[in-house]
């Protein structure tokens, strides 16, 4: 089998071939497989280009998608998205994590940081939002050392302050309480923060 013709179009190029066969596919496909017009090929050349062309297409969207810091999950839901085929998904987050764009640890320990310090969440939300995105148990346990214990005191107590509103009767207390149980701070950490501020 033999390339007829190569044109371009739409982003993309067109291969012909002399056997009325063609497959449209990305450039850097083109470049990949050093494809010319004039090049021999094998008779099932052209099925083998569009499953590495669908690999490829697979591999630069994830890259683009990639611009800000993703977990596996979200790499994988948004490739399914794209109508990605599970199989060139899977091929897909295996060299993206080959080639170190992807790390599931370091998503985790960049999330964490983000949530404390911008969100002023909890460890138990932070924990549960990982989960939530596709975060393995032994990678959440193995990032929450990351947890900035003192932060968390801090947020809590920052928090506090300003749901309560120096109003410290038991029906307020209760609601502020509720609050910050559902921003994911333990209750321990509460009601340190509680006595600290009735005390003073």
């Amino acid at each position: 089998m033999i390339i007829n013709k190569i044109t371009y179009k739409k982003n993309e190029f067109l291969v012909e071939f002399n056997n009325g066969k063609s497959v449209s596919i990305v450039e850097d496909s083109l470049v990949k497989f050093n494809l010319y017009k004039g090049l021999e090929v094998s008779d099932d050349f052209d099925n083998s280009l569009y499953e590495q062309d669908q690999l490829t297409r697979a591999f630069i969207l994830a890259c683009r998608y990639l611009s800000n810091i993703k977990s596996s999950k979200q790499i994988k839901d948004y490739l399914y998205r794209k109508k990605i085929s599970n199989d060139n998904i899977e091929k897909t987050i295996d060299l993206l994590t080959e080639k170190g764009f992807l790390d599931d640890y370091s998503y985790a320990v960049s999330y964490i940081h983000d949530a404390q310090i911008l969100k002023k969440h909890g460890s138990k939300k932070i924990k549960y939002s990982l989960f939530e995105k596709g975060i393995s148990k032994s990678i959440i346990e193995k990032a929450s050392a990351e947890i900035d214990d003192e932060l968390e005191y801090n947020n809590a107590h920052e928090l506090f302050l300003k749901k309560a509103n120096n109003d410290y009767s038991f029906e307020n207390l209760n609601k502020v309480i509720r609050f910050l149980l559902a921003r994911g701070f333990d209750y321990s950490i509460i009601k340190e923060v509680i006595n600290y501020e009735k005390e003073r």
